[in-house]
Order: C-alpha cells, then structure tokens, then sequence
C-alpha cells in the first residue's frame, strides 16, 4: 500500500486523536517517511483509522480470556496474508497495532464502534470484522464466556443480525439439513455465499445475489475510503458470488 510509508513520528497518532491515536502512537510512532503527517488527506486518515480498529479489535478479543496465544497469533498472520492480502510493509505495521493494542486499556467497544463508523456500517465489511474475530476466537479450539460476549456485542453495535443468513424461512432449521445432505458441498457453499436457502424462490435468490452484488460493488467499496487491500478483497468477493450464483442457477436450470 504504501500508505504508511508517509508516516512522521507521532503526527498521526495525534492528528487522529483518542484512542486511535494513543496506539498509532505506540506502536509506529517512530517510523520516518518522506512526508509530513499534515499532508495526508481525508481518506488516507480514515484508512489508517481503518487498520487500526481492525487489528486493535482482534487484540482485544484474543486477550479476552486472560492470555493471547501462538495459535490466535497465528490466525491473524493468516487473516493478513490470506484474507487481506497485505504487503510487507502494511502487514509490519498492522501486527505493531496489534501488539500495542494486546496492552492498551480502551474498551473494545470503543474500537468496534468507531470501525462502524468508518465503514458506514456496510454490512458485508463489517461482517468480515466479525468473522474474523471468530476465527482469532477458535484458533486455540475453544470459544471462552469472553470471546463470546465481545463477539456478541460486536454483532449488536455493527447492526448485524445474529445469523448472516436464515437457514429456514418456511421449514425449521433440521429440515433445512436434512436437505442439505443431499445436495453436493459445492452447492451448498454456493447456497450461503448467496446468503439464500434451497427453498428459497428464484425471484428471491435473485434478489439476493444483487443485493449482494450492490454492496461489494468496487465503485461502492471505494467510495467508502477503505484501504485498497480492502478493495482487492472485494474484487474476490464479486468474484465468489458471481460463481455462487452461476453455480445456483445451474443446478435450477434457470
């Protein structure tokens, strides 16, 4: 990304303020670039505010239980080289946030709050925080009382239902698998990329897939201000539910 190559000193720490600001402080404060933090503009102030929670998040939650361990280190090396395929710089940089975060005394709903407020609570990026808790959260095989309830919280503050999809609309949720079984892995995972069931209606996956489409449009992404690692995940998202639905329509013949 570069991004943070225009980093001075503190400056951003204090141009970004609270929280934000006290762990850019911390954990890249003494990073030297060519430009003066005064030069960044609007939207790369929110790009670094962007990391920032993200990663300050997943500390949290991986501390919820007392202890952060190599298993759910690991996992967020994973969400940064497989998920958001970061560079080496940005991805330096995010683990420093990350361990200054480990220590930091703000509340974690601080850091979900402010993240839904830069991301305008889209729905599909914000449940990519989540996710990504849960996976930090089952690194080491167990999910605590406090991961738990962090992620819980996470869900109410970013106005996310508590199931990204339903599996049952007019049948219960045993049916729903009972079906499943006898459909192919493939069509099932299509199924809930579309965030849609088998019983559902054709108008209705339909509709799905291009509400879908909408929110992880790259136009719509990039409007946002997100980092354009975020915009490269997106571009891969557009690409899964194209093949979801394709794969869906197939197995209709529609």
């Amino acid at each position: 990304m570069g991004l943070f190559s225009t980093l001075l000193g503190g400056g951003v720490g204090a141009m970004l303020g609270g929280p934000l600001g006290a762990i850019i402080g911390a954990s890249i404060g003494g990073m030297l670039g060519g430009n003066k933090a005064s030069d960044l503009k609007s939207g790369e102030k929110g790009q670094i505010a962007f990391f920032t929670c993200f990663f300050s998040v997943l500390a949290k939650i991986a501390k919820a239980d007392g202890r952060v361990s190599e298993e759910e280190i690991d996992a967020v090396r994973d969400i940064i080289q497989r998920r958001l395929k970061l560079d080496a710089e940005t991805a330096n940089v995010t683990m420093k946030i990350f361990n200054a975060a480990i220590e930091d005394a703000t509340d974690v709903n601080d850091y979900i709050t402010q993240f839904g407020v830069i991301v305008k609570y889209n729905r599909e990026v914000c449940q990519v925080l989540v996710s990504s808790m849960m996976d930090v959260s089952l690194a080491d095989g167990r999910l605590s009382p406090g991961e738990e309830a962090i992620i819980n919280s996470a869900k109410r503050i970013l106005r996310l239902e508590e199931d990204s999809y339903s599996y049952s609309r007019s049948e219960s949720q045993s049916n729903y698998h009972q079906r499943s079984n006898t459909i192919s892995p493939k069509l099932q995972e299509a199924y809930k990329v579309l965030e849609s069931t088998p019983d559902m209606e054709d108008s209705e996956i339909k509709k799905n897939y291009r509400t879908k489409v909408a929110k992880f449009h790259p136009d719509k992404i990039h409007s946002k201000g997100l980092p354009e690692e975020f915009m490269e995940f997106a571009n891969n998202e557009m690409v899964k539910i194209n093949e979801a639905y394709e794969t869906v329509k197939s197995s209709r013949a529609i």
